[in-house]
């Protein structure tokens, strides 16, 4: 018997009910059994690869495997155009800094 089936018993519900609608406890707490990359990150904004429905996930939401892919794209997008800069600066293109001291030697 769980701490929570104890507690639902306290509250009058019998043993047999209060053991079926409890929820298990658990050293680590409840998980998606996949890790954190299946959690969303943010607000996930994708269709339903089936169906054709927009879907909308709220960020610490758990995501099926079709959109774990869709935020993984779109977390690739993002970081391209920072690899495309950081290529610039690599290739020796580097910003010009404005100095305001450097007149005078």
């Amino acid at each position: 018997m769980s701490r929570g089936s104890e507690d639902l018993e306290a509250k009058g519900i019998d043993q047999d009910e209060a053991e079926a609608v409890a929820v298990p406890e658990r050293s680590g707490g409840l998980t998606t059994g996949g890790g954190a990359e299946r959690i969303s990150l943010g607000y996930l904004h994708t269709v339903h690869p089936e169906s054709g429905n927009d879907v909308v996930f709220v960020p610490g939401e758990a995501l099926p495997d079709w959109a774990v892919a869709v935020q993984n794209e779109q977390l690739a997008a993002r970081l391209r155009p920072r690899a495309a800069a950081d290529d610039d600066a690599s290739s020796g293109r580097r910003a010009i800094k404005h100095s305001a001291s450097r007149g005078s030697k």
